[in-house]
């Protein structure tokens, strides 16, 4: 079988396949047996410790003196053979490289359970709305060991054992307070709940932080891979929708969605067509952008009104579509705010170009068709300025107005007579992310790429446990090496605290004696946490 033989950096000659049973066989012996066969070599591959091949190979060759006459009856007598205590009910060595091994080529009872994490609530010290600086921000985990997906459900796998799952970000504005949760013992089919919790720092850019649940190596549901992004901050833009039917809102919305999403953290979202959006919604961010996708003339007197109050407040309001201010009934209330009005209703261009030098339009170069675009632009209009600064103008002749800024003494304006959701990007037009990240800028709204360092994060240095005896009757001496300061926590089978003891660090170790006077025997865990780190290890009590 190439057993420790090897030629040109691989394996004088291995059983490696992609067969799978039942799907592959063909009712003949030698062919079909390259199934089990495979099975058999991924596990001499992956047994541990590493370059125990002879004790897979004895595994296997006892395991057919079980009798086992069929793929899956010989998997499942694999882990008879390969027990080494005589209690088949807590596993044996190497079970999951065992069971997936066989599983990999649907041989046996399936794969080796999973964790299966599902966050049942996030929740905030503030309106849980947005998560923003200073906010205490808690979320609830249901984790399940499982396989829901096993050839046999009724298969005893046994439990997980000293799980430590683990809450954790390189983001580095926030400040854990419970990043863990430890259990002593976790059986198949259960389900576990977690909380973990952080602090949002008062000083921060908004932008979406993310997430990793850890848990131990290979147990990880590997089409769940555990990652989350929260948005963190204080609001930033409110999206509005102006483009009856809600279809067409929903449908121009996920243009804008992942071009902000790039930079920006905290947006929120409301749709003009199924209710105004009051001042009072829209007090609570510095930016208003307003589309109007394919809608005519989609500006009630209400969203003026509303929009006029949130503009005499300080409010910025960015004012993009094709047709849905054009009536001349909106001119007057166009020029007042946005220093401009609607001049042409129908001009006929697939490009824009940013005004050379000025403070937005500066590279501000657009294509409306092609790309990653909505090309939803069959009638842009073009713009006639009154108070306002032009910053863009088509590609057509006489070059008219396309988008016009407007600053006075209360607030800033932009409007633009195209949809910015049909921008293309490519070579001659930027994308659609970095016309945002421009206006933005230009409202002064810092975005989390602008300000953002490459940081160096040093790797934590894990604190040593080490108890002893153990096992013990008595009393055990638990030496602890870490740089930081640390808590000690103890834990019977059940998940109960016994002891606990918080510790200064030292330059030498920090030794605790512990004399569990009154506890009865069996298997306690010792769990050491420092602000970074945690680490587990076993101590057995014999009365």
């Amino acid at each position: 079988m190439g057993w420790k033989v090897r030629r040109g950096g691989g394996w004088f000659r291995n059983l490696e396949n992609n067969l799978v049973f039942p799907r592959d066989t063909i009712g003949e012996p030698h062919y079909d047996s390259r199934i089990i066969s495979a099975a058999f070599w991924e596990i001499r591959k992956g047994v541990l410790p590493a370059g125990r091949v002879g004790w897979a190979d004895t595994i296997i060759h006892f395991t057919r003196y079980s009798g086992a006459n069929t793929f899956d009856d010989f998997a499942i007598e694999t882990f008879f053979t390969a027990d080494d205590d005589g209690n088949p009910s807590n596993g044996c060595p190497n079970f999951a490289l065992i069971a997936n091994s066989y599983a990999r080529h649907g041989i046996g009872q399936g794969y080796y359970p999973y964790f299966y994490a599902d966050i049942d609530s996030i929740s905030s010290t503030g309106d849980s709305t947005f998560y923003e600086p200073a906010e205490t921000v808690t979320i609830h985990y249901s984790i399940v060991y499982d396989h829901f997906h096993s050839r046999v459900s009724g298969f005893p796998y046994p439990p997980a054992e000293s799980v430590l799952i683990k809450f954790t970000t390189r983001d580095t504005d926030i400040t854990f307070i419970d990043s863990a949760a430890f259990f002593p013992s976790i059986e198949y089919h259960d389900t576990v709940h977690a909380q973990f919790r952080f602090v949002i720092d008062t000083d921060i850019v908004s932008h979406y932080a993310k997430f990793k649940l850890n848990v131990p190596s290979g147990y990880l549901c590997p089409w769940r891979n555990g990652e989350i992004t929260i948005p963190l901050g204080k609001p930033q833009m409110l999206l509005v929708g102006a483009c009856p039917p809600a279809e067409a809102h929903n449908l121009y919305e996920y243009y804008y969605v992942p071009a902000y999403s790039q930079f920006l953290g905290v947006v929120g979202f409301c749709v003009a067509t199924d209710s105004t959006p009051t001042y009072e919604q829209m007090k609570r961010f510095p930016v208003v952008l307003w589309y109007t996708g394919e809608a005519e003339s989609s500006l009630s007197a209400r969203n003026i009104a509303e929009l006029s109050t949130y503009m005499d407040s300080g409010g910025g309001v960015i004012l993009t579509g094709q047709d849905g201010f054009d009536n001349p009934g909106y001119s007057s209330w166009l020029s007042e705010y946005f220093g401009a009005r609607v001049d042409s209703t129908n001009i006929r261009t697939i490009r824009v170009f940013g005004i050379a030098g000025d403070s937005l339009g500066d590279s501000f170069d657009v294509v409306l068709i092609g790309g990653s675009g909505a090309n939803n632009q069959r009638s842009p209009s073009t713009l006639m300025p009154t108070t306002g600064t032009p910053f863009q103008r088509y590609d057509s002749p006489g070059n008219p107005v396309a988008a016009v800024r407007f600053t006075n003494s209360t607030h800033k304006s932009v409007i633009l007579g195209y949809g910015l959701e049909a921008t293309a990007g490519g070579v001659m037009s930027i994308t659609l992310a970095d016309a945002l990240r421009k206006l933005l800028h230009w409202f002064g709204i810092p975005t989390y790429d602008e300000v953002s360092e490459p940081r160096v994060y040093a790797k934590p240095e894990k604190p040593l446990i080490n108890a002893y005896p153990n096992p013990f009757n008595e009393a055990v001496t638990i030496s602890i090496k870490s740089k930081e300061e640390f808590e000690l926590t103890i834990y019977d089978l059940n998940g109960k605290i016994v002891h606990q003891k918080r510790g200064m660090h030292n330059r030498g170790n920090t030794n605790f004696v512990w004399k569990p006077s009154e506890l009865p025997s069996g298997v306690y865990f010792i769990v050491v946490k420092t602000e970074n780190i945690i680490s587990t290890a076993k101590i057995l009590l014999v009365r």
